[in-house]
């Protein structure tokens, strides 16, 4: 999945499925990141390791910051409607209309990325097929 946002620095996502938390983190690491910042609407996962607060504590054990931002995800309608279709063009379409209108949330999140003078930044998002 990815998140169609143009920010000072450069933007990844990154998926945590298949994955334990030692191994998410590790890749993390791997790749110099410094901030994770979860878009999960609510920060909750059965998985193990992937709820807010144990993620939170993994990712700041390592020493890079970690940030809940549930206004980036996907609403729910949209998550719904693409369940229903399983439109991807559409879901996507649809996706980017919303992210489009963030635009003051977005510059806080611009604003922190500069102020942490980042290179990079993971963003987690959620499964789709929940």
């Amino acid at each position: 999945v990815q998140i169609l946002i143009k920010m000072a620095g450069k933007l990844f996502t990154i998926g945590y499925q298949g994955l334990e938390q030692g191994e998410f983190v590790g890749k993390l690491q791997d790749a110099g990141i410094q901030k994770l910042i979860d878009v999960r609407k609510i920060a909750w996962s059965r998985k193990r390791g992937f709820s807010k607060t144990s993620l939170k504590n993994a990712i700041e054990e390592a020493g890079m910051e970690y940030v809940h931002a549930p206004f980036l995800g996907s609403p729910s309608p949209i998550r719904k409607r693409l369940h229903e279709t399983e439109d991807y063009g559409q879901f996507f379409k649809a996706y980017r209309k919303y992210v489009n209108s963030l635009n003051g949330q977005l510059s806080e999140i611009k604003i922190q990325a500069k102020e942490t003078n980042q290179d990079s930044m993971k963003i987690v998002m959620r499964k789709f097929t929940n």
